[in-house]
């Protein structure tokens, strides 16, 4: 996707499908030229999970998730 397509997105909660088939699901944001996907700890006892997307290119959908958005 372009960044103009992933924009609308940042700061929301979505689920995100690249494109070898991984599926994160949290809150988007950017961070020099990276996405990062921030899903929040299922626990307080745990940590939030982060994983970075180097390029706009790996991602193939974006829909919403507002379950995460806690």
């Amino acid at each position: 996707m372009t960044q103009a397509e992933i924009h609308p997105w940042l700061q929301r909660y979505v689920r995100v499908t690249l494109a070898d088939g991984r599926i994160f699901a949290g809150r988007l944001t950017e961070s020099n030229q990276h996405y990062k996907v921030t899903t929040p700890a299922p626990d307080k006892r745990e940590h939030e999970t982060v994983e970075t997307i180097h390029s706009g290119d790996q991602i193939v959908t974006i829909e919403e998730a507002p379950e995460f958005g806690r």
